[in-house]
C-alpha cells in the first residue's frame, strides 16, 4: 500500500470523549485492511514457536498498537499508554471506557442527544446522521436490563440534573457519582441540598448585616454632641451662637481702639 493510500485510510477523526461509535468502525476497517484486526481482536493468538513466527506476531502487535495510538486524542492516549505493546488490551480498555454503565456516561450521552441543533451550514441529511450517531451512543450507555419505568425515572433524573445552573457544578458532579441514579434518589438529594443551603443563606445574610454595621458607623445624635466653647449639648463649637457673639464683640472692641 502506498503512503498516500495509507494516509487516506487513517484520515478519519481521532477518538475523543464522544465519537467512539463512529471511530470504532473506522479504526476496525483500517486494521482489517492492514491485516491486523484478527490479532487486535484476540482471534490470532501469539505462537509459542518457531522464533520467526513469534517475532512476526510481535511486530504486527506493535504495528497495531501504534496505529490505534495515533488515532487517539491526547486525553485518550494517556489512558492507554501502559498498553503500548499490547493492542488487545488497548482495544479492550477503550471499549470498556466507552461502554461502562454509570450515571456519568449515561448523562453525557443523553445530554449530547437532547442538545443537538441544526448547524447553520448543515444539511438535513447530515443532521439526521448526527442524531443517529447520538442515539447509538445513548443506547450503548444504557443498561440492557432497563425497563420502561426505569427509563422514565432516569429521564426525569437527567432532566433535573441538566436544569442545574453552573453554580451547582459541584453538586451535579456528586449526583453523577451515585450508584442508583433514578428520579427518587436525585429528588431526595435535591431536598437535602435545599436544607443545607438554607442555613448557609441565613448565615450569609447575618454576616452581611454584621459587616454593614461595622463598616457604616452610626451618626451621633444631636443630644450626644457637646459644644467645647459653652459646654452646652446639642451643637458643635462651630455652630455655637455664644462663640459667634463673643467673637463679634472682640472684633468690635478692637476697631474702637
Amino acid at each position: 500500500m502506498s503512503e498516500s493510500s495509507s494516509a487516506d485510510l487513517l484520515s478519519f477523526t481521532k477518538l475523543g470523549e464522544s465519537n467512539y461509535p463512529t471511530w470504532e468502525y473506522d479504526m476496525r476497517a483500517a486494521l482489517q485492511v492492514k491485516k491486523l484486526w484478527r490479532l487486535t481482536s484476540g482471534n490470532e493468538s501469539k505462537p509459542s514457536s518457531p522464533p520467526e513466527k513469534v517475532e512476526l506476531w510481535e511486530e504486527k502487535a506493535e504495528q497495531a498498537a501504534g496505529l490505534i495510538y495515533q488515532k487517539l486524542e491526547h486525553g485518550m492516549q494517556i489512558l492507554v499508554q501502559k498498553y503500548m505493546d499490547d493492542p488487545i488490551k488497548m482495544w479492550g480498555e477503550l471499549e470498556k471506557m466507552q461502554h461502562q454503565d454509570n450515571p456519568a456516561s449515561r448523562f453525557i450521552a443523553y445530554d449530547q442527544f437532547f442538545s443537538i441543533t441544526k448547524k447553520e451550514d448543515e444539511s438535513l441529511t447530515a443532521l439526521t446522521a448526527r442524531v443517529e450517531d447520538a442515539l447509538h451512543k445513548m443506547r450503548n450507555s444504557r443498561n440492557s436490563a432497563l425497563t420502561l419505568k426505569d427509563f422514565e425515572d432516569e429521564l426525569a433524573a437527567i432532566a433535573l440534573v441538566r436544569a442545574l445552573p453552573m453554580e451547582y457544578s459541584s453538586f451535579r458532579s456528586a449526583l453523577l457519582l451515585l450508584t442508583n441514579f433514578d428520579f427518587k434518589m436525585v429528588k431526595d438529594a435535591f431536598l437535602q441540598e435545599q436544607k443545607n443551603c438554607q442555613p448557609r443563606a441565613a448565615d450569609s445574610a447575618l454576616a452581611l448585616s454584621s459587616a454593614l454595621k461595622v463598616s457604616t458607623p452610626a451618626k451621633p445624635s444631636s443630644q450626644s454632641i457637646v459644644c467645647e466653647f459653652c459646654d452646652i449639648k446639642g451643637h458643635t463649637e462651630a455652630q455655637c451662637f455664644k462663640r459667634r457673639d463673643a467673637r463679634e464683640s472682640i472684633l468690635k472692641q478692637q476697631k474702637e481702639k
